[in-house]
């Protein structure tokens, strides 16, 4: 039988640890702080290019202005440890744009943090209020609880 490539390994394993985040109806990724997206649900799948491990987020969730890298809410909320929302607006291959809330959590033991776990909730039309914002904020961080230790 042949060994399984670092990189295929890593995928595999990825995907093990964040296996629970599949039955969601939310999209959810996870990010690294390289901002390369190593995990998504099935939902997050479905609006995703499809060659999608390993590159950028606004590569893979397809933003109209990529420039969205230097004030990323991911980035922002690894190195301040804290959970952050934004809206995005997404413009998948197929179908119309649709905009999201995120919530955006840090993940990882406090010695390995780095990565980020994104949760994208559909907004709807005049769902900009606080209410709607404080109610992705508090699912991304009822997710980041549930987060196996370990990578």
């Amino acid at each position: 039988m042949p060994l399984e490539s670092t990189a295929a390994l890593r995928r595999r394993e990825t995907a093990e640890r964040w296996h629970h985040l599949e039955g969601l109806d939310d999209a959810c990724a996870v990010v690294t702080r390289r901002m390369e997206v190593v995990y998504l649900n099935e939902t997050a799948r479905s609006l995703a290019v499809d060659d999608w491990y390993g590159r950028p987020c606004w590569h893979v969730l397809p933003v109209r202005d990529p420039s969205c890298v230097w004030t990323c809410a991911a980035v922002r909320a690894v190195s301040l440890a804290e959970s952050l929302y934004c809206e995005e607006t997404i413009y998948p291959k197929h179908g119309a744009p649709v905009t999201l809330g995120v919530g955006v959590v840090p993940v990882g033991e406090d010695s390995t943090r780095g990565d980020a776990l994104l949760l994208l909730r559909l907004k709807s039309p005049g769902g900009g209020n606080d209410g709607f914002r404080q109610e992705v904020i508090r699912a991304a961080e009822d997710l980041q609880a549930r987060v196996p230790t370990g990578r």
